[in-house]
């Protein structure tokens, strides 16, 4: 139906104004089927895990410093962040509309993996392992070492993966892909932030993870257009004996919706 409007729209036009719509139609197409992708090198960047609730009073100072990461040079380069809210303090007066059980049960399931001593927030991963030096005002730091590259490619609602390891011991085990809501606000009016008007940055939307095969190459299609603007990516890979030994992130375009 659309393909008879636009005959009968053009069918009348001069040739040079047919041509230059033409051109035009040509140029939208091309955008929305561009695909973007975004590698990270062999040098390893550092997952950067915050697990956090807008139930907790002690959760804001570590939300913004994640947020800071949005003006840091290091930001995809160095750190690739993500916020996982947890709905364990929901109990408290307040649900937070980013939490999950499975954030929570992810949680847990490091405290059991040996990553983590209890389950708290907030509380932070750097490449899959605590980091308690938020609480000492310490600086963010991690391993300096080559584990493989990393190399996703978007077009519109498809997603195509690969990771090449530097060597055997860095292969991977899992891919992780986490869509994250940006430049989010929420005004909180019960529990213990009632009255404060949190605003947030990379929280997890969406977590999949993908297990890894032979070729460690993976596709997945998500549907992007359910997501409000404007969101990011963040993705990772788990080794055989390591968690979150690659990673990668970068901003998303909704053109294509």
């Amino acid at each position: 139906m659309l393909t008879m409007k636009l005959i009968m729209m053009t069918k009348n036009l001069p040739l040079k104004t047919f041509t230059l719509l033409g051109l035009t139609f040509a140029l939208a197409f091309s955008a929305v089927t561009q695909a973007q992708t975004l590698e990270s090198g062999n040098d390893k960047n550092h997952l950067l895990e915050l697990y956090t609730s807008e139930g907790c009073s002690s959760c804001p100072p570590a939300d913004r410093l994640v947020s800071s990461l949005k003006d840091s040079d290091e930001l995809w380069k160095k750190y690739v962040p993500v916020a996982f809210h947890v709905d364990y303090w929901d109990y408290l007066g307040w649900k937070d509309p980013f939490a999950s059980a499975e954030n929570s049960k992810q949680q847990r399931k490091k405290v059991k993996d040996g990553h983590a001593r209890s389950v708290y927030t907030p509380a932070f991963f750097i490449g899959g392992k605590e980091w308690r030096g938020f609480f000492r005002k310490r600086k963010l730091s991690g391993d300096n070492i080559k584990t493989g590259n990393l190399k996703i490619s978007v077009e519109g609602n498809s997603f195509q993966a690969s990771y090449n390891p530097t060597q055997q011991s860095y292969a991977a085990s899992k891919l992780h892909i986490a869509i994250l809501g940006m430049d989010r606000t929420t005004k909180v009016p019960k529990g213990e932030n009632a009255g404060r008007t949190l605003p947030h940055d990379f929280v997890s939307l969406q977590h999949l993870q993908l297990t890894a095969n032979k070729a460690s190459q993976w596709q997945q299609d998500i549907d992007l257009c359910r997501f409000e603007p404007p969101i990011a990516i963040a993705a990772w890979v788990d080794g055989k004996k390591a968690p979150a030994i690659q990673a990668l992130g970068g901003k998303l375009s909704l053109d294509h919706c």
